[in-house]
């Protein structure tokens, strides 16, 4: 079975910070490039209600992984639905984990089976709401999980907070998590 390597764009961010709608805008600008994207969408419960908030014209192909996290419990799954998207027309992978997930465990898992997986490259954005970023008494052990493991964050919710408390998030990521590049 030959696979096409393709970059690989994984969405992660707190649950309600903004992924699907990332991916919505994602790829309406990806195909406005010419650029085709498969997309996987991992959620706990019903990944067909994201699936259905999607425009299908704008992607090469959309897949729900509806059951448990795809770090986890579904990772055969996940693997097999990477194998596949290999197989289409699309330029690029998104997958979009569920706000519990820890891509840490994840990335672990693609970098060991890497010889057998369909990606020439693994790029991580972390949507950070930061309406919520350390509001829950405590920074959360997933939301440190998720910031660790990232290339790039962006900030999502800007529009429903003051600039205060925005600074002390960038603050706080760039003090904690340097490697992570903010992008807009």
């Amino acid at each position: 079975l030959f696979l096409k390597k393709k970059p690989l764009l994984i969405v992660t961010g707190f649950l309600g910070a903004g992924k699907t709608s990332l991916l919505r805008e994602l790829l309406t600008e990806f195909s406005k490039s010419g650029i085709w994207a498969d997309i996987i969408l991992n959620d706990i419960v019903n990944a067909e209600l994201d699936t259905k908030s999607i425009n299908a014209e704008n992607a090469s192909s959309i897949t729900p992984l509806s059951a448990s996290c795809a770090c986890c419990e579904s990772l055969d799954n996940l693997l097999n639905l990477c194998k596949t998207a290999s197989e289409t027309k699309g330029d690029l992978l998104l997958l979009e984990l569920n706000g519990t997930a820890d891509p840490l465990a994840l990335i672990e898992n693609f970098s060991l089976l890497k010889d057998t997986l369909p990606f020439n490259s693994i790029v991580q954005i972390c949507i950070i709401d930061v309406r919520n970023w350390g509001n829950r008494d405590r920074l959360d052990p997933i939301e440190k999980r998720q910031m660790e493991s990232s290339t790039f964050y962006l900030l999502s919710h800007t529009d429903k907070t003051d600039s205060k408390s925005i600074i002390n998030v960038e603050k706080d990521i760039n003090d904690n998590y340097p490697k992570s590049q903010k992008i807009t």
